[in-house]
């Protein structure tokens, strides 16, 4: 156990909770909201999970205390080896969209809150509380906290990150914090975002990377390389890590907050590409747990009694990025878009290519706008009729490749060519921004769904505005539902969404293949805790772990 011992007092629902005393000697007592009436007392952080409650418009917070007891001589031990496949882009979170490299951020960088497992209420991490209504937003700050570069953290730092966001952030996050019309410090610990209008997505949006707090000190020089700053459990150690950021060392932060985050005194993170030297390491005892690409490497490390974690990671499709037929004029033509994605045997792709799941839609089933109705599965035959009413036309697409693209290429190239449909694979440094397709520079890609709510996706790659729509294609239907929709709380939405994910389907915008998986592998006799997040996709939530050596 760590020296931590958590209260929970709870009032009655819409009452503010007690604050337990504390005299002089006693440890720091914090507030935060949560939901349930409940008791509980153990030596292990509970997380805790605030919703938002709406009752005809967008009502406040429910309200009770967390009292939680931090010991001032905490001191945790041992070296936490990882090895993954997939590197981050930089080190500013405010401009990486890839959700793998959170794994990389999160030791760092803390939000005002946090994702909570089911994907759809959060817990508390900068901000103790927070109350949002029709307008906005208002947080309460957690006090005593300092970035690691010793700047308080407070209302004003929480303003100089969002208005960051909002003028040199990525699109992706630019476009998700948009409605944040103004922000004021109510006081050093209290900040409020006006919006210009509700979204149910701020919030999620603040979770992630739009959210994550960097210290105003350290902006300027970041891009320049400099070293990145936050207030999160671990500070990044720059002599120890590699220049070239193929290996990184991260040691435990002592003024932190939450020791419970910070299981191990050490985190050894290294970027190695190829899947058998990761599961070499592993099987050698280097590493405590990797990530695993390859189908056998799994079967073969389960075979030798190491465990496997692996749940839906990553969404790939297909993207018919030119539906005006700007490049090739056939992809105007629905019947012919509708038989590229019928043609696809999303089973083979995930037993073949990538572990994961199969889906002919935007979300699996039981997930947020999962439609049962479409109708998109994999039929040769319907996507052989389609061509024929077309005219049979035979044309040849570019698509842009670089590494484990290619496979992904080569399937949908076995898939199409009885279509009369040849694939023509381009090789770009940079599958990412390709993929991103900005410039309409190819009609045709696999990409990821990088998205966090299908409310960005269809704000970023099916509305005419939408930078990743780089050919400007309407679908007035679509622009419609999204008119009805995009104002609502998100329980309200969903139908709206769902509807939007079928018709982009079954028009054969996004050619839908599944999500994917991004396993991990560990030694249970070394660790235990090891589990990855279908919220963070292929990535470790540290305060999980145990070291059991």
């Amino acid at each position: 156990m760590k020296g931590i011992r958590i209260y929970l007092a709870f009032a009655a629902i819409m009452m503010l909770g007690l604050v337990a005393a504390a005299c002089a000697s006693e440890p720091e007592i914090v507030e935060v909201v949560v939901t349930e009436i409940v008791e509980v007392e153990k030596e292990v952080e509970v997380e805790v999970t605030v919703e938002t409650v709406r009752i005809e418009e967008v009502e406040k917070e429910v309200v009770v205390t967390q009292v939680v007891e931090v010991a001032a001589d905490y001191q945790p031990e041992g070296v936490l080896q990882i090895a993954h496949g997939v590197n981050h882009l930089n080190w500013d979170p405010h401009n990486d969209q890839r959700t793998i490299s959170l794994m990389y951020l999160n030791p760092i960088y803390e939000g005002l809150l946090r994702e909570a497992t089911d994907g759809r209420s959060f817990v508390p991490e900068l901000a103790t509380g927070w109350e949002e209504d029709e307008t906005g937003v208002t947080f309460t700050l957690r006090e005593g906290v300092s970035f690691t570069d010793g700047e308080p953290f407070n209302a004003d730092a929480v303003i100089a990150n969002i208005e960051r966001v909002k003028a040199d952030g990525h699109n992706v996050h630019k476009g998700a914090l948009r409605v944040i019309e103004s922000m004021e410090a109510i006081d050093d610990y209290t900040v409020r975002l006006n919006y210009s209008a509700f979204d149910g997505t701020v919030l999620l949006s603040l979770s992630r990377f739009a959210g994550k707090m960097m210290s105003p000190a350290s902006m300027a020089g970041l891009a320049d390389g400099g070293t990145p700053i936050g207030t999160g459990p671990y500070i990044l150690d720059t002599d120890a890590s590699a220049q070239d950021n193929t290996y990184k060392v991260y040691n435990y932060n002592p003024d932190y907050w939450n020791t419970n985050a910070q299981p191990v005194a050490t985190i050894e993170l290294s970027h190695i590409t190829d899947g058998a030297t990761r599961m070499n390491g592993l099987l050698a005892g280097d590493f405590h747990t990797v990530g695993l690409g390859a189908i056998p490497m799994i079967a073969n490390v389960e075979s030798q009694g190491y465990v496997v974690s692996a749940k839906p990671a990553v969404a790939w499709s297909a993207h018919i990025l030119d539906r005006t037929g700007s490049i090739v004029p056939e992809l105007a033509d629905e019947r012919v878009r509708r038989a590229m994605s019928l043609a696809l045997d999303r089973d083979a792709f995930f037993t073949v290519i990538n572990p994961g799941t199969p889906t002919n839609q935007h979300a699996l089933p039981g997930g947020y706008a999962y439609n049962p109705d479409t109708d998109m599965g994999y039929n040769m035959e319907l996507a052989l009729e389609l061509m024929a009413e077309a005219g049979n036309p035979e044309f040849t697409i570019d698509v842009p490749t670089f590494g484990s693209f290619t496979p992904r290429n080569a399937f949908l190239a076995s898939s199409w060519e009885p279509l009369g449909i040849t694939v023509n694979q381009i090789e770009v440094q940079n599958i990412f921004g390709a993929c991103t397709q900005a410039a309409g520079d190819f009609p045709v890609a696999v990409c990821p769904i990088n998205e966090r709510h299908i409310k960005h996706f269809v704000e970023n790659r099916l509305l005419e505005g939408g930078f990743l729509n780089p050919f400007g294609h309407v679908d007035e239907e679509i622009e419609a539902l999204y008119a009805e929709v995009a104002t609502l709380p998100l329980a309200e939405a969903e139908a709206g969404y769902a509807e939007i994910a079928k018709i982009s389907a079954e028009k054969g915008y996004i050619a839908y293949l599944g999500w994917a998986a991004s396993p991990v592998a560990y030694d249970p006799n070394r660790i235990s805790g090891v589990d990855i997040r279908f919220i963070y996709p292929g990535t470790y939530y540290v305060g999980d772990i145990t070291l059991n050596e």
